[in-house]
């Protein structure tokens, strides 16, 4: 479950000089809850002959809980340096929190053509837990710059040009993932790769498990910077403009993970860097004051890369090209002279309805 646009609001003080506005507000709040019961699973080995030598079965149980919260404040300022040309400077403060909570439970089963293993079994030889434990909570916040210039050689034209400043939101606090892993269950297996290994089933005597202990200590989540430049013009109550954008830095994240065993001694760390890099988009708006259709596209492509403790070579995945056509519709309404109301409506992608209601003193 996902909403937005929760809470927000705005102040603004202008004369002919200068301006200055001071805004909060809360993009998105998301709050999922899932619960699992009696999801199954299960995986063979087969010999040379095709026939079934090992099988391993199981079911799922658990809950996972995650709310992350989205909060921005901002300060700007507006000044004119001609009478046709102007100038505004924005602060942006960004803060985050984000808290995982999740236990799971599975229960599973190894048989092979003679006997059966159970995993949990009360009557242990061996360690053969397979719970899972996640607990996590990030705190952080981060700043950015935005300047722009506004060109008006007539009335009813005008140009604009924007540079918004690359910004970084450091999360960090405790994250704690405990697991239990069978070596010889391969869930990522590729083409030509075994799902369940018998050499190693053996060698653990089927149900032997390892537990696994994963922390990671924050991440960096990171907001591209962008150079926009657009023109627009109205004529009686048609209104039009044009806008191209080019995107500068990643949209993604940045961790670092340790991986302990359960001697807590480390077995295993590195750093993820994983999202999107948009490159380039074209926006155009079309309508009348109360109407405007709004399209466009933005272009990019995905990128992801692991640096594994103790390796030179970063591994690297091959990156994925897109383009996210765009559709909206907005506009806005006056009532008397000082009371306005305008919204924004898209239906394409992540649906959302925005409105916003301004009154001038």
């Amino acid at each position: 479950d996902m909403t937005g646009g929760l809470k927000g609001g705005a102040l603004l003080y202008g004369n002919p000089i200068f301006a200055v506005a001071a805004s909060f507000n809360e993009p998105f709040r998301l709050e999922t809850q899932m619960n699992m019961s009696g999801f199954e699973f299960n995986a063979v080995a087969l010999n040379d002959q095709g026939e079934e030598t090992h099988r391993i079965f199981g079911t799922l149980n658990g809950n996972f809980n995650l709310d992350l919260s989205f909060f921005t404040s901002t300060i700007g300022f507006g000044t004119r340096l001609l009478p046709n040309l102007s100038l505004g400077l924005a602060y942006d403060n960004f803060n985050a929190e984000t808290t995982f909570e999740g236990t799971f439970l599975p229960e599973g089963i190894i048989s092979t053509r003679n006997s059966q293993a159970f995993f949990n079994d009360p009557r242990k030889t061996q360690y053969d837990s397979l719970y899972a434990i996640i607990r996590g909570n990030w705190k952080g916040n981060g700043f950015r710059l935005r300047t722009g210039l506004g060109y008006h050689p007539r009335h009813n034209i005008s140009f604009d040009a924007v540079l918004i400043l690359p910004a970084t939101i450091d999360l960090s606090g405790p994250f704690t993932m405990i697991h239990n892993q069978v070596r010889a269950l391969n869930l990522g297996a590729g083409e030509n790769e075994e799902v369940l290994d018998v050499d190693v089933l053996l060698e653990d005597n089927l149900t032997r498990t390892v537990k696994k202990i994963t922390r990671v200590p924050g991440i960096d989540i990171k907001l591209p910077g962008q150079a926009s430049v657009g023109v627009s013009s109205r004529w009686k109550n048609y209104v039009a403009s044009i806008v191209f954008t080019r995107y500068f830095h990643d949209l993604g994240y940045h961790l670092t993970y340790e991986q302990f065993d359960s001697l807590n001694v480390l077995i295993k760390g590195g750093e993820i860097n994983q999202g999107i890099r948009l490159k380039n988009a074209i926006k155009l708006g079309i309508g009348v004051e109360q109407l405007i259709l709004g399209l466009g596209v933005i272009f990019g492509e995905t990128f992801r890369q692991e640096t594994v403790l103790g390796r030179t070579e970063p591994k690297e995945d091959k990156p994925t090209t897109f383009f996210v056509p765009l559709f909206s519709l907005g506009g806005g309404f006056k009532f008397k002279s000082r009371l306005r109301f305008d919204y924004v409506v898209s239906p394409y992608h992540s649906s959302f309805f925005r409105f916003s209601t301004s009154y001038q003193l």
